[in-house]
């Protein structure tokens, strides 16, 4: 039988409210204020529970501990507890090596006394206003209380000084109901742990006196006992209640003589009046912000209505906040929101009963019932949401620490830096605190990096924040703010609650303040890949280096969180497998469906993620979590900027996909490089009105400008014009664009044996004879860079005198990619880069791949010694600027060519030549343009380098063709027709595969061959986009009991597919030797494609013959006797 029919529906709703309660106030529970020297709310308390014991009672200099000896009580008992089960399962030896923390414990008891304010608002607003709604809309409000909720987090003494004020209200209450000794001796005794939790509870003195008096006044005995037995029950309560809550009157009661009330907060400012309004501002703030207004209103409606009506025992009971909300304003110590926090519970009983009084005017009870569970929800549900939110900001990794992490990837050990008032001094090794009066000055004149918090404390002996005016005058580089798009209130938006979890914090750069006017769409390096877990900053990111990625190393998984000001429609994931083995890879988005991706050796996919906020009453988050499950090498790339995203699907040949990208990056803001991306993207899908549009918005002194710095050399003025041109400050653009290494010890003479190295993010090895040349050093970085183009610098030195033309060694980059590794660069170095005995090479490379590990392999060839001290690896802003280059001037010859102005498009193909020698895909538009200003003899070298460029590219050849045909050269189109017979299959039957190939078709001369001869068969495969994995391709002969087996890999091996470009075709000739005891009879000939290495099953048909199946019928065969 179910035990609800004995148990009232309301205790069930109670004790629904009270799990409910607990569990948000136990959400979170671990989280770190921040540092040793971090936020004050509970910082200390932790310590005094630590203390105490039962050898050591007291706290010195602390008076009021009743919360803190309760918390001691529970850290033993659960120690205690937790010692004995792990006892006896075999964990532990002894009980002490189990031991709850005095912050876990002190913060478990405040939880767990914020959860019973909950059953007793609904004991004091059923008994005292004689309503059971009164008491469960009390209880809703103060469970689902976002202040209360955030408060219950802290090891702070206003929850506890709360749920005191509640007992004291209801021992009145039961004393001026029905007086009794016992009960004037609980209220003493409630009200002497109320004052010794904390000063502030004498408060709490007026409630109790005027109960007190009450009831002697209403007293009709004659006797003149009662008169003091009553009171004398309730000051011994009171005395045993300051002697329990405070020991040390007993035991030390000479310590009595040096309590200053300053130590208890008993004192009022001088200049009280600024005080109060200043409180006063806090308290609106709070109010208006956070719930707590509504309570407030309907608390003062609720007061009227009983002074109205005479009650005067409820008017007491309702009265009750009314001391606290004076001391508030008056008394220095503690927070506005501790001070709201301790009479919010008392007052929202008083608050609710207005509303039930509203609601039994109406006509028939079930009326009533249902306007009371509709004012329950109205008030929980929005109260509820934000509470979540809070439980979520104090489960989320903190702005201090994220602070921590970042300074840590972005500044250098020696920078200088000040850490503003409220911040931990551990914020950053090496901070010093901030001085009042530093000035701007001295800031900019001693490279002082700044560090600021949105909340400096309660700490009265530190100094002022910086002015306003002085951070608007330096140069903002990061900002995390946690809870900028949390919505923090109705009626206050710029409100910070909770103020003491998550400040903004703000990092300024000893630079004058500059807006970015032409933001440049560089690659940055990684940094923070290996924390499991981590929080994104996409705020004011333009000088911070990457931190939105992961590298996962063993099955597992890791997580990032995106935080944004302002919403985003989707978002970019690159995964890049970096290891030997085949990956399975799960990627999740909060609650909603994973995706399961499958990566090859050395492959990357980029996915666009539906950008899904999470949770939902914490606007501006994006998590995204990447799980790996098997061993392996994944890098997760998370990129949410539209400008990047927009370039790297331009990389990848993906205009349709970059369109969107780079709108977007315009729409936020104008930049030479997202117009002219996006112009080449439009040019490339053959859309050459809106192109021509697009760069015809460009500012022509900005396009000058840029075109001026690609062909002005590297110095100090061509940095001056860079960043005039784009309002950037380029040393800390490039501290942000690259990762310094340090090579430690001399490499000089290693006597012939290979010698180790291992550095901060290297490692290598060193050989070097005593006499004579020869001799390497090979580093490895062990930090992964993204694709993009990078330049390194080695700062070397020598103390040899060489001639300017002398070799002293070569330079040799390499780069790898899973199973892939090839040379990005090589460059001697001769003696005039070493003038004066040092000097810097600069080695430009580009990384082809989506991400890869980068190799330094120096060979000696000079008898000198030669010492590397230090090498950077960072983004190249000059080639940069010439790849952006490139595609301005490719989207102005074609939007010319289609124009008809052969002569511009000539003009700017030229120029692209130029800057790219290499860029073969523009050699048929530049002969096509040459062809129509009558420069025959160039066009037709023109069209010759498309020919040897393309030699297997169809679409190409054919337009070099019909160019050889406008150009009168039969001969050259009879062979390049040659060349396109020789790509073309005779018989077309077309299957497309997944993961990269078409079949096109195949050659079969002979249809009918004798057994022990020879099969010739040609098959025609063109690559629709990049092959991730070289796969085998099998073939076989199925006939009457027999299966003849040709498994080849394609083109009998001399090319590999991950090596095709898209659009290539590729002709395989294959000669079939067929046994000769093979049986004759009817044969098909069966193809497909398969990985015999990991998947070991053939690849699907996604497209025309054999279309969902993994193989295709290409033909038959008949073998005759």
């Amino acid at each position: 039988m179910p035990f609800s029919k004995y148990i009232p529906p309301r205790r069930l709703i109670l004790a629904w409210l009270v799990l409910v309660g607990l569990g948000l106030r136990l959400w979170g529970l671990a989280w770190q204020p921040g540092g040793s020297q971090g936020l004050p709310l509970g910082a200390w308390g932790w310590r005094v529970i630590e203390h105490l014991n039962w050898t050591q009672p007291t706290y010195p200099g602390l008076w009021t501990q009743t919360f803190f000896s309760l918390a001691a009580l529970v850290q033993g008992a659960a120690s205690l507890l937790g010692g004995l089960l792990e006892l006896m399962l075999g964990q532990v030896r002894y009980l002490a090596d189990v031991r709850l923390s005095g912050l876990l414990a002190g913060r478990l008891c405040v939880a767990a006394l914020g959860a019973a304010q909950i059953p007793m608002v609904y004991l004091l607003g059923r008994r005292c206003f004689d309503s059971v709604a009164t008491g469960l809309l009390a209880a809703v409000l103060v469970a689902f209380s976002p202040l209360l909720v955030a408060r219950g987090h802290y090891l702070t003494l206003d929850v506890p000084l709360g749920f005191m004020v509640l007992l004291c209200a209801w021992l009145a209450w039961l004393v001026m109901e029905s007086p009794r000794a016992s009960l004037f001796f609980a209220l003493g005794l409630a009200l002497g742990l109320t004052v010794t939790i904390k000063p502030a509870g004498l408060a709490a003195a007026p409630l109790a006196l005027a109960a007190t008096l009450l009831v002697l006044w209403r007293s009709d005995r004659g006797s003149w006992r009662w008169l003091l037995l009553w009171p004398a029950y309730a000051l011994a309560g009171l005395l045993l209640g300051l002697i329990l809550g405070s020991p040390g009157l007993v035991l030390h009661p000479r310590d009595l003589a040096s309590l200053d009330l300053r130590q208890l907060g008993l004192f009022v400012e001088q200049d009280w009046w600024s005080f109060i309004q200043q409180r006063g501002r806090q308290a609106a703030e709070l109010l208006l912000g956070v719930q707590g207004l509504e309570v407030a209103l309907l608390w003062l409606i609720g007061l009227a209505i009983l002074i109205d009506r005479r009650q005067v025992q409820r008017c007491l009971i309702a009265l009750s906040p009314l001391p606290f909300m004076l001391a508030g304003l008056l008394l220095p110590s503690g927070s506005s929101e501790g001070w709201l926090a301790s009479w919010l519970p008392a007052a929202a009983v008083a608050a609710c009963w207005p509303l039930v009084l509203l609601c039994r005017r109406l006509p028939r009870f079930r009326m009533q019932v249902t306007a009371v569970l509709l004012l329950a929800l109205a008030l929980g549900l929005f109260s509820c949401w934000r509470s979540l939110a809070v439980g979520y900001l104090f489960w989320q990794q903190g702005t201090l620490q994220a602070a921590r992490q970042w300074l840590q990837d972005n500044l250098a050990p020696e920078d200088k830096l000040l850490a503003g008032p409220g911040l931990p001094l551990d914020i950053a090794a090496g901070a010093r605190p901030w001085g009042k009066g530093q000035s701007l000055e001295q800031i900019l004149g001693q490279g002082q990096y700044l560090v600021v918090s949105a909340w400096p404390g309660h700490d009265r002996r530190q100094p002022p924040a910086p002015p306003p005016e002085l951070l608007a005058s330096l140069q903002l580089i990061k900002r995390l703010d946690l809870k900028s798009g949390w919505g923090p209130g109705r009626w206050w938006p710029e409100a910070n609650f909770p103020s003491g979890i998550s400040p903004r914090v703000e990092v300024y750069s000893p630079r004058p303040a500059s807006h970015i006017n032409q933001p440049l769409a560089l690659a940055r390096p990684l940094v923070g890949y290996r924390r499991p877990y981590t929080v994104v900053y996409g705020q004011v990111s333009a000088y911070s280096r990457d931190d939105g990625q992961m590298l996962l190393e063993a099955p597992g998984g890791g997580r990032r969180v995106l935080r944004l000001e302002n919403p985003r429609e989707a978002l970019g994931l690159r995964l890049t497998n970096l290891g030997q083995e085949l990956s399975e890879v799960e990627v999740s988005q909060g609650p909603w469906p994973d995706r399961w991706i499958t990566l090859y050796p050395g492959q990357s996919t980029d996915l666009i993620l539906k950008a899904r906020a999470w949770p939902p009453m914490a606007r501006g988050i994006y998590p995204l979590g990447v799980r790996l499950r098997r061993p392996g090498r994944i890098l997760a790339h998370l990129e949410h900027e539209a400008l990047l995203l927009g370039k790297r699907e331009l990389e990848a040949g993906r205009w349709q996909v970059a369109l969107p990208w780079l709108q977007k990056a315009l729409q936020q803001q104008e930049s030479f490089d997202a117009r002219v991306m996006l112009a080449g993207a439009q040019s490339s899908l053959g859309r050459y009105g809106d192109a021509s549009r697009t760069l015809a918005a460009l500012p022509g002194q900005v396009a000058r400008e840029y075109l001026a710095l690609a062909g002005e050399p590297r110095g100090p003025r061509w940095d001056r014009r860079l960043a005039a041109l784009t309002g950037y400050h380029l040393d800390l653009l490039r501290r942000a664009g690259s990762l310094s290494y340090k090579v430690d010890g001399p490499l000089c003479v290693s006597d012939g044996r290979e010698v180790s190295l291992r550095g901060n993010g290297y490692h290598g090895s060193y050989r070097r004879p005593k006499q004579g040349n020869g001799g390497r050093l090979a580093l490895w970085l062990a930090d992964p860079y993204p694709q993009g183009l990078w330049r390194l610098d080695l700062d070397l030195s020598s103390p040899a005198r060489t001639s300017p033309q002398e070799q002293l060694a070569r330079v040799e980059v390499w780069g790898r990619n899973g199973t892939a590794s090839e040379i990005l660069a090589k460059m001697p170095i001769l003696g005039r880069d070493l003038q004066g005995g040092r000097g810097r090479v600069m080695v430009p490379l580009r990384i082809p791949w989506s991400a890869g590990s980068l190799e330094l392999r120096l060979f000696y060839t000079s008898p000198h010694p030669l010492r590397l001290e230090s090498l950077r690896v960072g983004a190249d802003l000059r080639a940069h600027m010439a790849w952006v280059l490139r595609w301005y001037h490719e989207a102005w010859g074609q939007v010319s060519l289609n124009a008809g102005r052969f002569q511009a498009a000539v003009d700017s193909f030229q120029a692209l030549l130029k800057l790219d020698p290499g860029c073969h895909q523009i050699y048929l538009p530049l002969a096509k343009s040459l062809l129509e200003t009558g420069k025959l003899p160039q066009a037709l070298e023109m069209v010759r380098r498309a020919e040897q460029a393309f030699p297997s590219f169809p679409d190409q050849l054919q337009g070099a063709a019909e160019l050889y045909k406008l150009l009168q050269k039969p001969k050259d189109v009879a062979r390049v027709e040659a060349r396109l017979a020789h790509l073309r299959p005779s018989l077309k039957k077309e299957s497309r595969f997944e993961e990269g190939l078409t079949l096109l078709g195949y050659d079969l001369p002979k249809n009918q061959i004798k057994v022990g001869n020879r099969l010739d068969v040609n098959f025609y495969w063109r690559a629709w986009q990049k092959v991730p994995w070289d796969y085998v391709v099998f073939l076989h002969l199925r006939g009457p009991g027999r299966v003849l087996n040709y498994d080849h890999n394609l083109d009998q091996g001399r090319l590999a597919m991950p090596s095709l470009k898209p659009g290539q075709v590729v002709r395989e000739d294959l000669h079939l030797n067929i046994p000769a005891d093979t049986p004759p009879g009817a044969y098909r000939l069966v193809l497909g494609m398969w990985d015999p290495h990991f998947m070991r099953e053939p690849l699907s048909v996604a497209q025309g013959q054999g279309e969902g199946s993994r193989e295709v019928v290409v033909g038959e065969v008949k073998l005759l006797q």
